[in-house]
């Protein structure tokens, strides 16, 4: 899971990329655009960095990229990689936040309920509290 001040500095960086961003956290939506993305939190851990409790929190984020059926892979693809270019640019002004890597793009459908399909890039990220 994630902090709220990292969420927030997340999806804040979401919302400025040319790919429309939805929060799908707990929240039913219905895009309308073709392609879209949300965002969800992964596992994390953290070490004591010294005597006076200072910490390094290492976690990640999920970006995934959604594509209406009938767009093929190539659309989808492409946003994920703008998307990945965007994040990658930004920079957190409190200086607690860098992300450090991401994965390459992994493709997946959800299903005959939800025929989107998605890819996603996992990124890391480390927080210094």
């Amino acid at each position: 899971m994630a902090w709220s001040n990292i969420r927030t500095l997340i999806e804040g960086w979401l919302n400025t990329s040319t790919v429309k961003f939805y929060n799908t956290v707990n929240e039913e939506i219905e895009p309308v655009e073709n392609l879209w993305t949300t965002v969800l939190y992964g596992f994390s851990n953290s070490n004591i960095l010294s005597f006076c409790r200072s910490r390094l929190e290492e976690n990640s984020f999920t970006v995934v990229v959604y594509g209406n059926p009938g767009l093929g892979w190539n659309p989808v693809i492409t946003a994920a990689e703008q998307v990945k270019d965007h994040i990658m640019a930004q920079s957190d002004p409190a200086n607690k936040v860098q992300v450090l890597d991401y994965t390459a793009p992994v493709e997946f459908t959800t299903g005959d309920g939800s025929p989107w399909y998605g890819v996603e890039i996992i990124y890391t990220y480390q927080y210094y509290p």
